[in-house]
């Protein structure tokens, strides 16, 4: 019980932190009890993280954004620090983005970032809502 608890207070925070963004994020059009669809993608390493893993997660949270916009980089930058200071409640947080290798790299530099940042590259974008306005937010 003291685990779910920690866990509805993240997913809170999650939320209240993603809205207080200078761009409100979008949050993905699917129902409460609807499968995510499947995907597979790499990071810069060429590391594949299958959403397959997630499955059995109690939380994660899927953060699609534009690795060159500021507002958008600080949702990130923010869900990076919760999934650091919740460690202990397995809170995951996946960054997705279509930002080209060069923009990833960039964005990377400078930041201690724990959680990884995967590239786009077959539309998961697309099967989540996440092209158009960015950020998007899926809790699976």
């Amino acid at each position: 019980m003291m685990k779910r608890g920690k866990t509805i207070l993240m997913v809170v925070m999650a939320t209240c932190i993603l809205s207080l963004t200078a761009l409100s994020p979008a949050v993905a059009s699917f129902l409460t009890g609807q499968t995510a669809p499947p995907f597979a993608l790499k990071d810069l390493n060429g590391k594949q993280y299958d959403s397959d893993l997630i499955k059995s997660q109690p939380l994660t949270i899927l953060y699609f954004f534009d690795a060159t916009a500021r507002a958008r980089q600080e949702g990130l930058l923010s869900l990076n620090e919760l999934s650091k200071k919740y460690a202990s409640a397995d809170l995951y947080v996946w960054g997705i983005t279509r930002s080209s290798n060069t923009e990833i790299e960039h964005f990377m530099k400078g930041t201690q970032l724990g959680i990884p940042i995967l590239v786009d590259t077959s539309n998961v974008c697309d099967l989540y809502n996440a092209r158009v306005v960015l950020p998007t937010v899926c809790m699976i």
